[in-house]
């Protein structure tokens, strides 16, 4: 009975992983920008997002956790249904998405915890 769950559970989280990588390549060959510009975008989008969820500061450290993760798994979607996958390829994705919360972050000087102040 578990091992049928989890094969039911594995079958579904690729199959919506399989969509997903369909849906990014979609746009990245129809979209009105590059790859590169989709990656910073995405980091950027993800790391706001995080901050207004999460009602910290701008610059802890902490915030940048979801992006690391989310760029993991789309790393891993581009492994596991491959187009052109290199390793250099998934490293410049990784930097791409990563460089403007990161820089942002460290601008800012956060120093890992505290919460926003509200007015």
């Amino acid at each position: 009975m578990l091992e049928k769950y989890l094969h039911l559970t594995q079958v579904t989280a690729l199959r919506w992983m399989g969509h997903y990588h369909d849906a990014a390549i979609w746009l990245e060959r129809h979209g009105p920008a590059s790859d590169k510009v989709l990656h910073l975008n995405a980091g950027l989008i993800i790391w706001v997002a995080t901050v207004m969820v999460r009602g910290r500061t701008w610059g802890d450290r902490r915030n940048l956790w979801p992006v690391v993760l989310l760029e993991g798994l789309n790393e891993l979607a581009d492994y596991l249904f491959p187009t052109k996958w290199t390793l250099s390829g998934t490293i410049m994705d990784i930097i791409w998405t990563l460089f403007w919360p990161v820089v942002l972050v460290l601008l800012i000087g956060g120093s890992g915890g505290g919460r926003r102040k509200r007015r």
